[in-house]
């Protein structure tokens, strides 16, 4: 989050999104820090869309923080790379988020 590795609260969950293609279509799923997160993806090339939907629980600011930060690399990701294991979402040439694959 603005550089810094995102750390789990003790009294929270990891901070994790899934994507998968499901019956063709392009699912995303998780946990934003707060709230689950569902919606789906289009991809096009290095292009991609998200459109998320969440639950609406209100947590602690710190919580708060990172979901909002989360929510909002998604709604404005226009692009992508993947190297190895990890993901960069991008608006043009500014980074906004990276996620490392975790197995397991």
């Amino acid at each position: 989050m603005n550089g810094n590795p995102i750390i789990t609260l003790d009294a929270s969950r990891d901070v994790y999104i899934t994507m998968a293609t499901e019956k063709g279509e392009n699912r995303i799923s998780g946990f934003a820090g707060c709230n689950r997160l569902s919606g789906g993806y289009t991809l096009s090339g290095d292009k991609v869309k998200f459109v998320i939907a969440t639950t609406k629980m209100m947590c602690p600011e710190e919580q708060m923080a990172v979901e909002d930060f989360l929510l909002k690399a998604l709604s404005s990701a226009t692009s992508y790379k993947i190297e190895g294991d990890v993901l960069e979402l991008l608006d043009g040439q500014t980074m906004l988020a990276t996620f490392k694959a975790i197995v397991g």
